[in-house]
């Protein structure tokens, strides 16, 4: 089993002493999902925002998504950082103004991540099953239209998400209601799939194409609308060995990247990066020649910080 290491301005520094799988995920304030089989999707969606404990700093994995708590969930995670999303009317005459989710529901309808249920209602207490909670991530990655020509809901769209490989880990039949942890592991997939984006065409047509492979030609919503990027590296730099690093800071050989910003990088042409972490200098300067995968937030100053290292 592979170590995480949650690091970032996220996180209490005082929680971030721990080294190990299971202090990091209560680092994260997510006390329940120590050596839970989705721990890394959920602790990957956590340090980008998109999920947070309860009050008592629980995820409670293994309870049901209503449809509620779906939208808010999509549009946390394909909405641009810091988008705010208040209660509003909406088109479903079951979801009045009233409702706390109003306004992620009727955001999600407004750019066709969902439809509701056919007779003008949304039913946002009821469970979202897997078909439905495919079927809006499928979507929100732009894949519509291709499901449309692979049969429409639920076929053509569990199609695109079982080929994307969001579905991978998971057994399930499509009518059955969706857990957090699965609904989590899901999303966490479709944050690193490949886009689709439409071109503008003659007479108002569209050229659909995917943005896949590597560099400025790879898009995913975790770079897209979280600016963060997972990258292959090596600390080579912290405040003990490197009078260039300065308090709070480490640096990182990267050898791979998919996509850093508008840069690929291969092993054969490496970079060396600094990035800040919330993290004590002590803790820092364990990560001395740490080798592994990172995932790194570029911030509006263009730097990156370092949310999470998995080893």
């Amino acid at each position: 089993m592979k170590t995480k290491r949650i690091l970032g301005a996220a996180l209490s520094a005082l929680l971030t002493a721990f080294f190990c799988l299971s202090p990091a995920a209560g680092a994260a304030g997510l006390n329940d999902i120590k050596n839970y089989n989705f721990e890394q999707e959920i602790l990957l969606l956590n340090v980008l925002g998109i999920v947070e404990g309860d009050e008592n700093g629980d995820f409670n994995p293994n309870e049901y998504v209503t449809r509620a708590e779906a939208a808010k969930l999509m549009m946390t995670a394909f909405s641009y950082d810091g988008t705010i999303y208040s209660p509003r009317g909406t088109e479903f005459s079951d979801v009045g103004a009233e409702h706390w989710a109003s306004g992620y529901i009727q955001a999600a309808a407004d750019v066709g991540h969902i439809a509701g249920m056919g007779d003008g209602t949304y039913m946002p207490e009821s469970n979202i099953t897997f078909e439905q909670a495919c079927t809006l991530i499928v979507r929100a990655l732009g894949y519509d239209m291709f499901a449309q020509d692979m049969g429409g809901y639920p076929t053509g769209h569990m199609y695109y998400a079982n080929d994307l490989g969001l579905t991978e880990k998971l057994s399930f039949s499509g009518t059955d209601d969706i857990t957090r942890g699965e609904f989590a592991y899901i999303l966490a997939k479709a944050m690193e799939a490949p886009m689709v984006e439409a071109l503008g065409g003659f007479f108002g047509s569209s050229q659909l194409i995917i943005m896949q492979g590597t560099g400025t030609g790879y898009v995913c919503p975790m770079g897209e609308y979280h600016s963060a990027f997972r990258v292959d590296g090596t600390v080579t730099g912290t405040p003990r060995n490197n009078d260039d690093v300065r308090n709070g800071e480490m640096k990182i050989n990267i050898t791979y990247a998919r996509r850093l910003g508008n840069a690929y990088i291969s092993s054969a042409v490496p970079i060396e990066i600094k990035c800040k972490t919330a993290d004590s200098d002590g803790e820092i300067n364990k990560l001395l020649f740490m080798r592994g995968e990172f995932v790194l937030k570029l911030t509006d100053t263009e730097e990156y910080t370092a949310l999470m290292i998995i080893i």
